[in-house]
């Protein structure tokens, strides 16, 4: 018998992942709870399976060792920072992403940020009881646009604003040499970037060289007005500087889709000129749906070894 554990709480394709599986000798075990799980509930209700379908939950060295017969972890999306891909390796359980392409998801996304704080549809959405309320807002044609990370997500992004007819599209990405023929600009510097731009959209991954890269040293440098839309890693932002950033100039505006200790929002959410949604850069049904189906794929080319 294979255990297969899902401890995802919102997995679409339940049906389709039995339908894969009849007449085998497979036991799936799924998350029916409809919330995230803690270290030792995963620990409790999966500690015997052989693979995962994994979400965005923990599973550091303490939660790897308790889960003895672990072969694989299936990762629906491409991060994974919440894996200790080192011991992982030790222990050797294979870890595998889908890789289908969530950058229009996560772009679109990002965009409604940054529609949201220009035109202050943050404000009035806030009001419980609906009230007539006419603010200024601003146009994002012709102002200077800042993308922070120019991979898959990055250039879908670009493709979006570009419609909007932006002054100067700014790129700030140390592994990526863009072309000159382009109509981007490549800064060399965090500084140059946050110094010229009126918006800015993070597009990065997390690993050492990103963890707390936006701080004080480089926010201190921004427009007082600027828009900074967050859809990748928390972490890439140091919470406490943007806070205090936040409070000491209160035209500056923040969209985040991700948080430090989720599904905690923490004092971000007493802050004004904040858009905040709960990190669903990757919820449309059509980037769901492919990425449980590749999922699915990758289940059986292991089951069949």
């Amino acid at each position: 018998m294979i255990n297969i554990g899902i401890p995802i709480s919102n997995y679409l394709s339940k049906e389709k992942l039995k339908g894969s599986f009849l007449n085998k000798k497979i036991n799936l075990i799924f998350n029916n709870s409809k919330k995230k799980l803690a270290d030792d509930e995963i620990i409790k209700k999966f500690k015997f399976c052989d693979y995962l379908i994994s979400g965005t939950e923990k599973y550091d060295k303490e939660v790897l060792k308790k889960l003895k017969n672990l072969k694989g972890i299936i990762r629906i999306g491409v991060g994974t920072d919440k894996i200790d891909i080192n011991f992982a390796n030790y222990k050797k359980i294979k870890i595998y992403t889908t890789n289908n392409n969530l950058s229009s998801s996560v772009a679109e996304l990002a965009l409604t940020h940054i529609l949201i704080l220009s035109r202050n549809f943050q404000n009035s959405d806030r009001n419980k009881k609906f009230k007539w309320i006419r603010q200024y807002g601003n146009l994002i044609q012709n102002k200077k646009i800042g993308v922070l990370g120019y991979g898959n997500i990055g250039k879908n992004f670009k493709r979006l604003i570009l419609s909007f007819n932006p002054k100067k599209i700014y790129v700030y990405d140390k592994f990526i040499q863009i072309s000159k023929t382009t109509n981007l600009i490549q800064v060399k510097t965090l500084k140059e970037l946050f110094s010229k731009c009126d918006i800015i959209s993070i597009h990065l991954p997390l690993n050492e060289q990103t963890n707390n890269l936006i701080n004080k040293n480089v926010l201190n440098y921004s427009k007082k007005s600027l828009i900074l839309v967050n859809t990748s890693r928390a972490e890439v932002l140091n919470e406490k500087d943007i806070i205090e950033h936040m409070k000491k100039n209160l035209n500056f505006k923040l969209g985040l889709d991700v948080f430090w200790k989720e599904p905690n929002i923490g004092q971000i959410k007493n802050l004004n000129n904040v858009s905040l949604s709960s990190h669903i850069g990757s919820y449309t049904i059509e980037s769901r749906l492919a990425m449980e189906e590749e999922s699915i794929k990758i289940l059986k080319k292991l089951i069949k070894k």
